[in-house]
């Protein structure tokens, strides 16, 4: 009895050891998996608003070359310079379509509205944009991301030269659930367009997010207006790291872009290895036991 006591001493005295060890291992890995995790996703937004901006940028110099193929056409500098109305309505229709923009406008050199297409209720108006007519005129050239009539646009303006200004063409294309996937192709993140009014309230106009957290997103505007750094999102139950970098903002409001990972996803990898590791454990206890 004495040895058969003392077998059972040392089967406990083990099997206590062997699961306090790997309880310790457990909480360890997970511990150190969840903060590499914080930390990546911390790395990957901010390495996504850097890559998210540079894209930004590149499609605005290729819009802008666009627009000067536009602006650089004999025949429409010929129009322009003799008011030739429906050649010029023609020509910016025509080139709008060819490279599928949105909206197309031709300013005077005093900032009167004289040809739109895709924005007709503003014919005969002063540019709606002031302040992006200024900075083409000191530059040269003007790209931004705007809200007009409510919608999010990328315009570029281009100066139409005979030789010198005569006029200003201005492009702009929509931030669609097409631009929005084109992005996240290449950050990886999910990808948002929203606005904010004057007013305070939000708009979303377009998301590489399900249909479904797309509805609750819009009910976090008190979060959206305070997030000025990487943040955690709860969306529909699951939470995602966000962080939401300004792109433009006129009198009638900002426009915003909404960069998120998800956290179940960028967790997934460490939750395999806690998987993987506690299977390890019950295996590494069975066989003891029997030994």
């Amino acid at each position: 009895m004495q040895i058969r006591s003392l077998h059972i001493r040392i089967i406990v005295f083990f099997m206590i050891l062997l699961f306090t060890v790997q309880g310790v291992l457990y909480f360890v890995v997970t511990a150190s998996g969840q903060r590499i995790a914080e930390r990546t996703i911390g790395d990957e937004l901010a390495i996504g608003e850097r890559v998210f901006r540079r894209l930004v940028d590149q499609r605005s110099g290729q819009l802008a070359a666009a627009a000067q193929v536009l602006a650089a056409d004999f025949g429409f500098r010929t129009a322009v310079a003799t008011s030739d109305a429906e050649t010029i309505a023609s020509a910016l229709a025509n080139h709008g379509n060819r490279i599928q923009a949105n909206v197309v406008m031709l300013a005077s050199l005093d900032g009167s509205l004289t040809a739109a297409v895709g924005a007709e209720g503003m014919r005969g108006m002063h540019f709606p944009l002031p302040a992006l007519l200024e900075v083409a005129r000191e530059k040269g050239k003007a790209a931004a991301i705007v809200l007009l009539e409510g919608r999010p646009y990328q315009i570029v303006m281009v100066p139409v030269l005979a030789p010198v200004p005569i006029a200003w063409v201005a492009m702009g294309f929509t931030l669609d659930d097409r631009v929005a996937s084109d992005l996240q192709s290449v950050s990886t993140l999910h990808v948002s367009f929203l606005s904010r009014a004057a007013d305070g309230r939000w708009s979303l106009h377009a998301s590489t997010l399900p249909a479904p957290l797309r509805a609750s997103l819009l009910g976090h505007g008190a979060a959206l207006a305070d997030i000025s750094r990487a943040t955690t999102m709860g969306l529909d139950g699951e939470d995602y790291q966000s962080l939401l970098p300004v792109l433009g903002e006129t009198p009638e409001g900002r426009v915003v872009a909404l960069l998120q990972r998800s956290r179940r996803e960028a967790l997934a990898p460490f939750d395999q290895v806690r998987t993987i590791l506690t299977v390890l454990a019950l295996v590494s206890i069975g066989l003891s036991v029997v030994g």
